[in-house]
């Protein structure tokens, strides 16, 4: 009832009462929670409570690293233990505000990823087992990952990996057949000859990354190029093989090739072996990732841009349409009524049904014609703070029209004045005229006896 009020309020032009409550009404002992959830909401959004929350998660992480000096740990372990006792406590009673501001529905704090994660944080802090000195060390270091959902810069930078990660996963797979069909390629032509890195399938397919970050490839290359006897091969290495490396007859046993194949290499098969592969795995499908990762990037950072836009825009609308900080929250949350999809803009139909819930229908051609005064993309989408322009042109229009229609009542009473004011003089001068008739009327009378008489 509350937000179809606040709709037609919106709509109809009237101020918007900033002390509404869209809530329910609740009695009993839920009124009084419901206003804590209320101010608890409030200081948990509030700029200085995030700012203190982001100081006490780089003191929890200035506390980790101080704890690697042993020493130094061990002489101030009571302090230390306070000050972990302390961060404890600040990080249970975020998590609690911010539950508790989720009023009589707590599952909605668990929408959020980094409220799962604060979450998870806390319970483990107070699981009654006892850990590992380094598994505890490890989860106070969870704490600083915090951080990132504290600085939109990080959060960028996150939010790019996670939309990146579904096309990361198909180039990975890609990657994955790419270096499994080379390995079994790789161990039949150079198992005998380089036992040290095509031995194995999984030494193989190992060999093939190091290979594809291009870092030593090329001595890969020259041993089976000229053969582990001439180029590469070490005593250590043989050793490290187990009676199993270059020469043996353990290593000549993997195939059918002959001795002298096997270990003077073969020059031209693995150099068009190494080149395809470096040019395929290193130069293509390697580089694909940077440009997933590069790509969401940009894209995350043009919505945060846009985003930015958009606030500066709706503050802009406000100061020049003298709207409080309230009204604008207001607004906001009927343009989260209207975006029934939740895309973060409002369509012409979307606009439309909400409308009609309140029983406001304009035209078609009337509703096109205030969005495009609002809708500087002209894609038929307003955004935000197009929609708080589109609601005060709304309201002008409106106190227009009631101007008008105030005018009209004056002009209509003005005129029905006159015209009972002409009324009253035509019987005026009526009642004059007929008095005037009558008097006529007797004098004729008056003159016409004397001569009766007379006669």
């Amino acid at each position: 009832m509350k937000m179809k009020m606040l709709l037609m309020a919106a709509w109809d032009g009237t101020e918007v009462d900033p002390t509404l409550n869209l809530g329910p009404d609740y009695t009993g002992w839920k009124a009084p929670y419901a206003k804590m959830a209320g101010r608890l909401e409030w200081l948990t959004e509030h700029p200085k409570f995030q700012n203190f929350i982001t100081f006490v998660i780089l003191i929890a992480g200035l506390q980790v690293g101080f704890q690697t000096y042993e020493e130094e740990s061990l002489r101030l372990e009571k302090e230390l233990s306070v000050l972990d006792g302390m961060i404890n406590l600040t990080f249970t009673m975020e998590v609690v505000f911010k539950l508790i501001a989720c009023e009589f529905e707590p599952w909605l704090f668990f929408n959020s990823g980094w409220n799962k994660f604060d979450f998870a944080l806390v319970v483990g802090a107070y699981l009654p087992v006892k850990v590992d000195l380094k598994m505890l060390r490890l989860l106070r270091l969870l704490r600083v990952l915090k951080l990132v959902n504290k600085l939109p810069q990080l959060q960028v930078i996150i939010t790019a990996l996670l939309m990146g990660v579904s096309s990361i996963g198909y180039i990975g797979v890609i990657l994955c057949i790419f270096f499994y069909f080379f390995a079994i390629i790789g161990m039949i032509f150079f198992g005998q000859n380089d036992p040290w890195h095509f031995g194995s399938l999984h030494m193989t397919m190992l060999t093939l990354f190091r290979a594809s970050t291009l870092e030593d490839w090329t001595d890969i290359m020259y041993i089976n190029i000229y053969g582990c006897k001439i180029f590469g091969y070490s005593e250590t290495m043989n050793d490290a093989l187990n009676g199993h490396g270059c020469g043996s007859p353990e290593a000549l046993k993997k195939g059918n090739y002959a001795d002298t194949i096997v270990f003077t290499g073969n020059g031209t098969l693995g150099s068009l072996y190494f080149l395809i592969f470096i040019m395929i795995g290193a130069l293509v499908l390697l580089t694909l990732f940077v440009g997933v990762v590069t790509t969401s990037m940009e894209e995350a950072t043009a919505d945060m841009k846009e985003a930015q836009e958009i606030e500066e825009e709706v503050q802009k609308v406000a100061e020049e349409e003298g709207l409080d900080k309230d009204q604008v929250e207001m607004y906001r949350t009927v343009f989260g009524i209207l975006d029934l999809d939740g895309g973060g803009s409002i369509e012409e139909d979307e606009l439309k049904i909400g409308l009609e819930a309140i029983d406001r229908c304009p035209s078609d051609q009337e509703l096109k014609a205030m969005l495009l005064e609002v809708d500087e993309s002209g894609d038929g989408e307003v955004d935000f703070a197009e929609f708080l322009q589109f609601m005060m042109v709304v309201k002008r229009r409106q106190n227009e029209l009631s101007k008008v229609e105030e005018g009209d009542e004056e002009n209509g009473v003005k005129e029905e004045q006159q015209q009972q004011e002409e009324d009253k003089n035509k019987n005026k001068n009526k009642a004059k005229g007929k008095g005037r008739g009558e008097d006529k009327g007797k004098n004729r009378d008056g003159d016409a006896a004397p001569d009766d008489e007379g006669n």
